[in-house]
């Protein structure tokens, strides 16, 4: 089960990226089975640009963690060890690329 803010922050990542990218094209090429927003290369960012790291580096984003985390592109401390965010993600691009 979800919450309002991890909705929020999903619905303002995929918002925010679909402006830096100038479409939303990248939304439907994410591998949902492999969607984890907790690793570098499985993530929103790892799957879109090769790596979490790479991403951030692109988007130039790669010193700002509550930036991140407000995106929903980073777990918060509270999420370390959950699957609400990936969920949520999954959520939402499944709703998206219908």
């Amino acid at each position: 089960m979800t919450n309002i803010l991890t909705e929020k922050r999903v619905r303002r990542g995929m918002a925010w990226l679909n402006r830096k990218r100038g479409s939303d094209d990248w939304m439907c090429k994410i591998d949902l089975e492999r969607l984890d927003i907790a690793n570098g290369m499985s993530c929103i960012l790892g799957q879109t640009y090769g790596s979490y790291s790479l991403g951030t580096e692109v988007l130039g984003i790669q010193l700002s963690r509550s930036f991140l985390v407000s995106l929903g592109f980073l777990l918060s401390l509270k999420e370390v060890g959950k699957r609400i965010l990936t969920e949520e993600w999954k959520r939402q691009l499944t709703k998206a690329c219908q």
